[in-house]
């Protein structure tokens, strides 16, 4: 599939979903059920890495890099430091930044310039975000504000509309009583509740959610998982327990499974049997007759290449979640844990 640089909500395919970050996911997969959201826009990693190539600023950056020497090695953020300055300055090629005016005339309409919010997607739940943007100067500076953070690793950046309104609020999907409705009609409670039990039964997990009504028509704002709401990682179910997130990486296939942990430390793949969850530093190929074995599998690294991804997502029908760190440390061997192949969460316990 040819790379895409500007993506609408609306027409996001399944291939991108792995390279768009956990907030442009979450947007994307509001509009797949249906659910009313401020208009808007995905500004693609291949925009950024395109950007850099075409202005000569990726030439830069590899050089620096190339100076890798120990003498060295704690001054190469400090190389970098003018690489950004001037990234800020530099203009966006045309043939880039015709594709970002003609989105952004399509959110502002002929006379009016939109309140827009400008915001950062990773697989982390760190965003930079920038929350009331005017004109599309203001726009194209904001972008490569973000993407002065992330010079070293290509973000996708959401672009959307603010919504004005004073009616707003924050419901749990598991517990609608956690919110004050009192300015809401029966109808749009109704809607709320529609909303919230689509949402629910998508992500599987109870999410936290951020509405607004605008002309009498109810929006989603913002999504979050419950496990983002808790500093101590800890999330509510609906049958009131409290499950800990033991650990977090990005997942690369989705659907729910809870079963018994074989940690493979040893890559000794002979050991694993039908049903289990094989947790282990990394996955080779090598090892797929008996990885089939598994309910689920859990990977301290990154799968960096896409075609590797690929591989995995077609002949390994069940969830993956990778890039999640220690794993292998922090999940013990023999016990019950439940993976969300929705949210790249690994939870203590079963469901």
């Amino acid at each position: 599939m040819a790379q895409r640089h500007i993506i609408d909500f609306s027409k996001l395919d399944k291939e991108d979903l792995e390279s768009i970050g956990k907030s442009a996911y979450l947007l994307s997969e509001l509009k797949y059920l249906k659910i009313s959201i401020p208009d808007g826009f995905i500004v693609t990693t291949s925009f950024f890495e395109d950007f850099l190539e075409q202005t000569g600023i990726q030439a830069k950056i590899t050089k620096i890099r190339k100076l890798n020497h120990p003498a060295i090695e704690d001054s190469i953020e400090k190389l970098l430091t003018p690489v950004k300055k001037e990234m800020l300055y530099a203009a966006i090629p045309q043939n880039l930044a015709i594709k970002i005016y003609n989105s952004y005339k399509k959110l502002s309409g002929v006379f009016k310039e939109p309140s827009l919010r400008v915001f950062s997607s990773t697989h982390s739940n760190k965003s930079v975000i920038f929350p009331n943007v005017k004109g599309d100067a203001n726009l194209i500076l904001k972008i490569k504000r973000i993407w002065s953070f992330y010079l070293e690793n290509a973000v996708t950046i959401v672009v959307q509309k603010n919504i004005d309104s004073k009616i707003k609020g924050k419901i749990f999907t598991d517990d609608f009583s956690r919110d004050k409705l009192n300015f809401l009609t029966e109808d749009q409670i109704s809607q709320l509740k529609v909303y919230a039990q689509k949402i629910q039964k998508h992500f599987y997990f109870p999410q936290e959610l951020d509405y607004a009504l605008v002309k009498e028509k109810i929006y989603i704002t913002n999504v979050t998982p419950l496990t983002n709401v808790s500093k101590k990682q800890e999330i509510f179910f609906s049958n009131k327990k409290i499950r800990k997130v033991l650990v977090r990486g990005i997942s690369l296939n989705p659907g729910i499974v809870t079963g018994k942990t074989i940690i493979l430390k040893d890559q000794n793949v002979t050991r694993i049997k039908n049903g289990e969850i094989v947790v282990l530093p990394k996955l080779n190929a090598p090892i797929w007759p008996e990885i089939k074995k598994a309910k689920a599998i859990v990977v301290d690294s990154l799968l960096s290449k896409g075609h590797d991804r690929m591989i995995y997502r077609k002949h390994l029908q069940f969830p993956i979640i990778h890039d999640a760190r220690n794993a292998t440390k922090v999940i013990q061997n023999g016990s019950i844990i439940t993976v969300n192949g929705m949210t790249g969460d690994i939870y203590q316990g079963g469901l």
